[in-house]
């Protein structure tokens, strides 16, 4: 893998982020098990 730089505002941006990923194929059981998830975690 090659880097082009310092990575300094890359790291600032998805270190304290959340990615929720979804694709075409998900199902709305997928999706409300996912939300469930959130919110637990959320509240926590």
């Amino acid at each position: 893998m090659s880097v082009c730089g310092d990575l300094t505002q890359t790291d600032f941006v998805t270190n304290p982020s959340f990615r929720g990923e979804v694709y075409p194929g998900m199902i709305d059981e997928m999706t409300d098990c996912i939300g469930r998830t959130v919110i637990e975690a959320i509240e926590l």
